[in-house]
């Protein structure tokens, strides 16, 4: 009997018992399960799926990046240093492999390298917001400030919606630089983006105090209570701030009628 003729008789006996032939999962189809672990917080899981990936296809770089994420989030540093290696020998331009790299170097005390590695992801890709969120953050802390903030400018305007880039930008201007209206204004868009954030509450509120905005000041730390209603830094910024309305209402009515 030849080996087709074995094939089509094999088929008609699953068809007439009822029984179906269960294809092998594609490549693809792992990459997604990984993806669906990894978005879980299911890091093993995800491991396990990318390697699966992996022995259908040794060359996807991306599986090894996802895989170095993966060991990075449960601790596995060296580990995960390797899957990034790996992924950058495969392609040399990846920048999300540079930035798996600059976070463990970033990890380890190293701000140098951590740097260049957050400057290669940008070559790379110069697209992705967090890239330029990181090497913000690396300026910042090496004390350029100017170059951190239009760092983080570049990062907001990539990505509209990526609240750390905003909290970022904030910091930056007002506890380095001073720009008292450009650190609101970037405080105002955190607490749209994250309304959960409790310390975008508190940044925002301690600027409205210090322009003397006390009526907006109360609205800001009365959202921040509702978040963190034992919080004895906002209890007492509160106060402040109806102090300040109290004075203004005061004020105000101190003033003498026209006599016209």
């Amino acid at each position: 009997m030849t080996k087709q003729k074995q094939l089509q008789e094999t088929s008609s006996e699953q068809l007439s018992s009822g029984s179906t032939c269960v294809l092998p999962k594609t490549k693809e189809l792992w990459f997604a399960d990984g993806d669906v672990h990894a978005s879980s917080g299911h890091y093993s899981e995800a491991i396990a799926a990318y390697k699966r990936v992996l022995r259908l296809d040794p060359n996807c770089a991306d599986a090894y990046v996802n895989k170095g994420t993966m060991l990075y989030n449960l601790g596995c540093y060296d580990e995960a240093l390797v899957e990034y290696e790996q992924a950058l020998r495969l392609e040399a331009q990846c920048g999300p492999a540079y930035y798996g790299k600059g976070c463990i170097f970033f990890t380890f005390g190293l701000r140098r390298k951590a740097f260049a590695a957050f400057e290669q992801a940008i070559l790379a890709d110069p697209t992705i917001a967090v890239f330029h969120v990181n090497r913000a953050y690396m300026l910042w802390s090496f004390k350029y400030y100017h170059e951190a903030f239009a760092a983080y400018e570049r990062a907001t305007q990539l990505d509209p919606t990526l609240a750390v880039a905003f909290i970022g930008k904030g910091n930056v201007a007002l506890y380095t630089l001073n720009w008292i209206e450009e650190a609101l204004s970037a405080y105002d868009r955190v607490t749209q983006l994250a309304p959960s954030f409790v310390p975008g509450y508190q940044s925002k509120g301690s600027i409205l105090l210090r322009l003397r905005r006390y009526q907006e000041a109360l609205a800001v730390y009365e959202c921040a209570i509702q978040l963190a209603p034992h919080n004895t830094d906002i209890r007492q910024a509160r106060a402040k701030a109806l102090a300040g309305v109290a004075r203004l209402g005061k004020k105000h009515r101190n003033i003498p009628a026209s006599a016209m």
